[in-house]
């Protein structure tokens, strides 16, 4: 299962401009209209976060062993940077795919709104529409990135 991302983005903006159109025909003012983008937008940016987290690369499927025999996958399996797993943890199971495990002990130590922003921006996530999502300035964000570095650069790993 793959998804084009910004294939996706082109769909949505052009279904908003469709929508716009009637919502003005309806009677909304232009700021409502663009209260119904925003709402829209945002949970179009959770969708994508949501869809980030559960593609695989499709390894777990009833053909699972045809796919295994594939040449092109054998030759190429250790140019493969995470092991072929579905993480079933929840919503930080990218952790698991961390292999050092004191940075994983490291992470966790971290405040939850900052494994939050590590979490949106591994998911893809500007740090621009990190800022929006979670309703904060960027420069929140910037500041955040900051302090997470001195944190890890504390508990002995740097950047």
């Amino acid at each position: 299962m793959a998804v084009n991302f910004g294939h996706e983005y082109l769909k949505f903006e052009k279904e908003q401009k469709k929508l716009r159109k009637e919502y003005l025909a309806a009677g909304m003012t232009e700021a409502e209209a663009d209260e119904m983008y925003d709402f829209d937008k945002k949970q179009f940016d959770r969708d994508l976060a949501f869809y980030r987290r559960i593609i695989s690369l499709d390894f777990v499927n009833d053909d699972f062993e045809q796919e295994a025999r594939n040449p092109l996958l054998e030759s190429n399996m250790n140019t493969l940077c995470v092991e072929p797993h579905i993480s079933v943890s929840g919503k930080y199971g990218w952790l698991e795919e961390i292999e050092n495990e004191s940075l994983v002990r490291a992470i966790r130590k971290l405040k939850l709104y900052e494994i939050e922003t590590i979490d949106l921006l591994i998911n893809g996530m500007t740090q621009e529409e990190a800022a929006e999502f979670l309703e904060i300035d960027q420069s929140t964000i910037s500041y955040r990135i900051k302090r997470i570095r001195e944190k890890l650069k504390k508990y002995g790993f740097h950047s």
